[in-house]
């Protein structure tokens, strides 16, 4: 009985679920034909792409019709010729598209639009034989055509593309195809139908301001019978107020909201605006479109405002490319990018030299990011009858987007002056449009002001300054070299509002005709921060650093360091109650240890109370234990519990860590051997042999192998004559003394039995030099690695310090040239603070301590980038293979010579006559 009931309540809530679900259904249908429905012909991006017919007229596999994925961009799937900076190869190459495609029937009473995401160059249209509009002109803009009357419903219908490298239109080519980038061909952005009503909304541009104003541009065909309603929502789904009609007679919804949530980069909150036409209370059609509330504005002769508050641009220049696919991308790209944009504490990127995917845009809306959209021309404008054309297609595409906050109209000379007006056409916002270079507008944007620049034109100018291009990366150079003075001096000035750096990525392609090889274009585009795959340069983790919002100076705190910490808030709307930190007392691990983690002696978090923007306070950790540690890291995480940056400094001296060395066994008496050029002395089983017309160090026999570290104690900045070779034993210890001419250096060898072998140096350089220290030579070609405690695993430069950490740090050895191999860390160049360096080698091992700080260690001579043209980025190195050095060599910019580019980039230059003093042990058991 029980069950019988069961069974029929269960029948009749069956029922019940079924008629929903009929009533869901219908609803769904209803909603689906109010909307836009897009249909993709094409795939949506680099990953999901669909095979079209295709023949390429010229280059490789030309000729002859074969399949190509689209998107894509026809170099990249092996078709046609690689061009950079200028069509050389093949200017006349020509792809030829065919795809077959069916529109349902069901749409017959429909509008039907053909949207072309983007393709390179001109492109011609054709829909079963008949032109679907004009040669669409310009390679980076959305453009669509109503193809209605040339659609066979419910039948096959015949696509056909024609797409051409260069235009028959000069200034197009002027603008976009001769250029510092990669030239490709082809439709490198999706291509879909819109299939909307016969009375649709084709577009809105939306200005809602920070105060709550909210006005809406509505372009529609809706006939006198029907009405314009908007009704905004949170992403939750939630209405914001009442919905609003267009009144009679205007073509611009007003409202205003309150208590909403600002957009701005730190807190990008977002609606989405639903907009109908509506015929009684039928909805003929609806569309969706995001926004922010937010006001964007250049005060001349202050500075750029969002939202009231003072901007300072952390920006970078991306180009859209990605090795294997060139302009053709996809979310996980324009996500990757994004978060390390922002993982570099960056908050602006600038589109260089064109309009991004508009995926890339929806995530700097989402993320937070301030964008500076950009129409196209490198170093040439279009005419103004096609680039009025391209600022409308770039505009209407663009204008709903929070995160852009400037158009920039062409670059470097690229501008049209007949275009400037023509963004508010489209643009109610009536955002700030610049020429980047120029001084235009109230803006000062300079490319490449060396230091003197900032000093003289910034401090004295009137203009509001930005410039969208400086601190050229090439190679190792640029980029995070130099940028602290740079940033330093700049925000000395009110009128200063920050800067973008060149570039974000090296700009590589992988060539199919090059056995696959990356191809920069010679020194053209091996540019960036990151190389093509993303790989981190040393670059970035100073940049983080020093671009950090939440901003802590690790030399003043780890002075005489007692747990008090001045900590700055250098964010533009986020009190630091939002952050927190977390901190850790470390011990390293020893030289002949085999793994390189820390132990962690004690560990905390700390929050800190409200610390408004621009303001600083002292944050306290208590330290107990604190003498047990050798170094202190404390990490700052944002609201979300994302690192925002680390800093470490040590907690003891080097010498406090060569007392810890293990003690050796001793021997009982030295063992010497003079035999007139060489002497030999033999010590707790090792032998060490010395050149007496040199005085240095020639080779050593640890009893098993001989070890090839030789020609040092060497001067690292002159030579020096020997005037006499000196050895003594005195007691229980054995001195070898070489004196040189002059006093430019002296050296003491102490060997003592059951202590590790003792190197006292000291010396007076020049008065100006290159580098000071000292150097050894070692055979490159034994060498397999090196372990260390100091700063890594990154190498610096006298210009770029910031960024790298404290610890135990491992690199095998590699040969990379950065920019041209992106085998990260490179294993040559100097290195920072060191305490201890082994160096891993085909003969046996060996350690060096020194027991003073700061000293640099020079591992080897980077190898000069086979396409550098000058020195800019090609530092001077000593001649000797290994150094500890008291002072290193800065690098310039792919334009700029490092000296000047500001007090960190200068030689190094000698104080007074006070000799400069070092300690080295050895360890070659």
């Amino acid at each position: 009985m029980r069950l019988m009931s069961f069974v029929f309540m269960n029948r009749s809530y069956f029922k019940k679920i079924v008629f929903f679900i009929f009533l869901l259904s219908a609803v769904s249908d209803q909603t689906l034909a109010q909307q836009t429905i897009i249909q993709y012909l094409s795939g949506t991006d680099k990953d999901h792409t669909v095979a079209w017919n295709f023949m390429c007229t010229t280059g490789r596999n030309s000729g002859k019709w074969s399949k190509i994925p689209v998107p894509s961009c026809w170099e990249m799937q092996g078709f046609g010729s690689y061009n950079y900076y200028e069509d050389k190869n093949n200017p006349d190459e020509k792809g030829l598209y065919k795809f077959n495609f069916n529109v349902a029937s069901k749409y017959k009473e429909k509008k039907i639009f053909i949207v072309f995401g983007a393709s390179m160059t001109d492109t011609k249209v054709k829909i079963n034989g008949q032109s679907a509009g004009p040669i669409h002109q310009g390679g980076f803009y959305e453009f669509k055509y109503d193809i209605t009357d040339m659609i066979h419903f419910g039948k096959t219908n015949l696509l056909e593309v024609t797409v051409s490298k260069e235009s028959t239109n000069a200034s197009v080519n002027r603008a976009e195809r001769k250029a510092d980038f990669w030239l490709f061909g082809g439709i490198f952005r999706p291509v879909y139908l819109e299939i909307v009503p016969q009375n649709f909304i084709e577009r809105v541009a939306i200005d809602a301001k920070a105060n709550g104003d909210f006005n809406m541009q509505v372009f529609n065909n809706a006939n006198a019978k029907q009405t314009i309603e908007a009704q905004v929502y949170d992403l939750k789904g939630k209405p914001v107020g009442n919905s609003f009609h267009l009144a009679n007679g205007d073509s611009v919804l007003h409202h205003h909201f309150t208590n909403i949530k600002l957009w701005n980069l730190e807190q990008p909150n977002l609606y989405n605006a639903v907009v109908s036409i509506k015929q009684g209370t039928a909805i003929i059609h609806s569309i969706k479109q995001r926004f922010g509330f937010r006001t964007a504005e250049l005060r001349k002769g202050d500075g750029f405002y969002v939202n009231g508050k003072k901007v300072i641009f952390k920006g970078v220049c991306r180009h859209s490319e990605w090795p294997e696919t060139g302009r053709t991308l996809s979310r996980s790209v324009h996500l990757l990018d994004i978060r390390l944009m922002k993982a570099m504490n960056m908050n602006a990127v600038r589109m260089s030299h064109y309009p991004p995917d508009k995926e890339f845009l929806d995530l700097c809306d989402s993320l937070g990011l301030f964008v500076l959209d950009e129409l196209t021309g490198w170093q040439a404008a279009y005419d103004t009858t096609v680039g009025s054309k391209l600022v409308k297609e770039l505009v209407i595409r663009d204008v709903n987007h929070p995160s852009i906050v400037i158009w920039d109209n062409g670059n470097e000379g690229g501008w049209n002056w007949a275009l400037d007006g023509d963004y508010a056409l489209y643009d109610p916002q009536n955002r700030l449009v610049i020429h980047p270079w120029e001084k235009f507008n109230g803006t000062n944007t300079k490319h490449y002001p060396d230091y003197k620049y900032i000093q003289n034109e910034v401090a004295n100018g009137t203009e509001v300054f930005f410039p969208t291009e400086f601190i050229h990366g090439l190679f190792d150079g640029g980029q995070g070299a130099g940028l602290e003075d740079f940033w330093d001096e700049m925000m000395k000035y009110p009128r200063a509002a920050g800067g973008f750096l060149w570039s974000f990525i090296d700009e590589g392609v992988v060539r199919a005709d090059r056995h696959d090889s990356i191809d920069v274009a010679g020194n053209f585009a091996p540019d960036g921060i990151l190389g093509p795959y993303r790989q981190k340069e040393g670059s970035y983790y100073t940049i983080k650093e020093l671009w950090s919002p939440v901003y802590i100076d690790s030399r003043k705190a780890s002075k005489n360091f007692n747990g008090t910490i001045e900590v700055q808030n250098r964010y533009i709307y986020t009190n630091l109650n939002q952050c927190s930190f977390k901190w850790e007392l470390l011990s390293f691990t020893g030289a002949n240890e085999k793994n390189t983690f820390p132990k962690i002696i004690r560990k905390g978090t700390a929050k800190l109370y409200s610390v408004a923007p621009g303001q600083k306070t002292i944050l306290h950790i208590p330290l107990p234990g604190k003498s047990n540690a050798d170094a202190f890291y404390i990490s700052v995480l944002d609201a979300k519990g994302d690192t925002i940056c680390t800093w470490s400094w040590a907690m003891h001296m080097p010498s406090e860590i060569v007392k810890k060395m293990s003690s050796i066994p001793k021997s009982q008496s030295f063992i010497t051997k003079d035999d007139g050029r060489s002497l030999s002395i033999s010590c707790d089983g090792i032998t060490y042999y010395f050149d007496k017309e040199t005085g240095f160090l020639q080779k050593i026999f640890n009893g098993k192998k001989n070890i090839s570290l030789s020609d040092g104690p060497s001067l690292a900045s002159s030579k020096q004559t020997l005037s006499q070779f000196k050895y003594l034993q005195e007691g229980d210890i054995f001195v070898v003394e070489p004196l040189y001419e002059g006093d430019s250096l002296q050296v003491k060898w102490i060997f003592q039995s059951g202590q590790l072998p003792k190197l006292e140096y000291s010396y007076i350089t020049k008065d100006v030099v290159d580098f000071m220290g000292i150097t050894f030579n070692y055979p490159e070609e034994k060498i397999n690695g090196m372990k260390w405690l100091g700063r890594g695993p990154y190498r610096v430069w006298k210009n770029r310090l910031k960024g790298q950490q404290l610890g135990v740090w491992q690199k095998a050895y590699n040969n990379t040239v950065t920019g041209q191999d992106w085998n990260y860390p490179e294993f040559k160049g100097w290195h920072s603070e060191l305490y201890w360096v082994k160096l891993q080698n085909k003969e046996s091992d060996f350690i060096i301590y020194t027991d003073q700080p700061n000293i640099y260690l020079e591992m080897l001579h980077p190898e000069k980038p086979k396409a550098a043209k000058n020195d800019n980025v090609s530092p001077p190195f000593p001649e000797g293979d290994i150094g500890f050095m008291h002072g290193i060599s800065p690098i310039g910019t792919k334009f700029h010579k490092a000296s000047v580019m500001g007090p960190q980039s200068q030689m190094n230059v000698r104080q007074g006559n006070i000799p400069l003093k070092g300690t080295l042990y050895f360890d070659f058991r």
